[in-house]
């Protein structure tokens, strides 16, 4: 998905940079990656934006909480930050937590298997705007209200129709 932005805005002639962990991970992150890997590309997105003259910094998903916010913290700063949603790391945590609390499910996590849901959310509340690719991600960023209702934004899927449109039978038998 993301590449598929990428290569649309620059065929439209835009300049855009994409890095990803093959960018910013210093070492082959086994063991603690959502603790160790946000640290890592936070100082690099940092360097990035030092050596560039950005019109745009675009964020995907919640381990851009570190980074999102120093760039926040950055004066001046010639550029908005901007946070694609996914909404599957939050909306999984709320539902189990919901799950949890009602006896639903019994928890299963170990002590080192922490929510860092909270954390995350420092970065959807230091973005200049939050895009979603549905309205159900968008109706959960208005609830959540990390920023002003206007600055949340909801896109149609980037799928092309030759996925979307595919027949799909959920009448099959089950297969591991």
């Amino acid at each position: 998905v993301i590449t598929g932005y990428v290569d649309g805005l620059r065929e439209r002639g835009h300049t855009v940079d994409a890095y990803g962990p093959e960018d910013y991970l210093l070492y082959d992150v086994q063991r603690g990656r959502r603790y160790v890997q946000p640290l890592m590309m936070a100082w690099a997105g940092v360097q990035k934006v030092r050596e560039n003259d950005y019109d745009l910094v675009e964020c995907w998903g919640g381990m851009a909480w570190i980074l999102e916010w120093l760039l926040s913290k950055m004066r001046p700063r010639p550029f908005p930050i901007v946070h694609r949603f996914n909404g599957i790391e939050a909306q999984r945590m709320n539902a189990f937590k919901r799950a949890e609390e009602s006896g639903i499910v019994e928890s299963q996590k170990k002590w080192y298997q922490l929510d860092v849901t909270p954390l995350h959310e420092i970065g959807y509340r230091s973005a200049d705007a939050l895009i979603a690719p549905s309205h159900h991600n968008g109706a959960f960023l208005d609830e959540k209200q990390y920023v002003s209702p206007e600055r949340n934004h909801v896109i149609p899927d980037p799928l092309p129709n030759t996925f979307l449109d595919r027949d799909v039978s959920f009448d099959r038998e089950n297969r591991i």
